[in-house]
C-alpha cells in the first residue's frame, strides 16, 4: 500500500496504517532532525514529537498524498 492509502485507512480509525507510514518515514525524519539539531538525543526527541503530532492530527490532513 502507498502512503496515501495508509493515511486514509488511519483517518478511518486504522492505527496500523499510520504505524506503517511512520515506520516508513522514520529514517528520513531522523536524518533531517540530525542535520538540523546536530545531536542524537535531541533528534530522537524531535522524531518522537513528530510522531505524536501525526497521531493527534492525522484526521485533519487534507491531502494524504502529501504525507511524505
Amino acid at each position: 500500500m502507498g502512503d496515501a492509502e495508509l493515511v486514509r485507512a488511519a483517518q478511518s480509525g486504522d492505527a496500523t496504517g499510520l504505524g506503517f507510514v511512520l515506520e516508513r518515514h522514520q529514517t528520513s525524519l531522523y536524518a533531517i532532525a540530525l542535520r538540523i539539531l546536530g545531536r542524537g538525543p535531541e533528534a530522537q526527541d524531535a522524531v518522537q514529537t513528530t510522531f505524536l503530532i501525526a497521531l493527534n492530527d492525522i484526521g485533519s490532513l487534507r491531502e494524504p498524498e502529501a504525507v511524505g
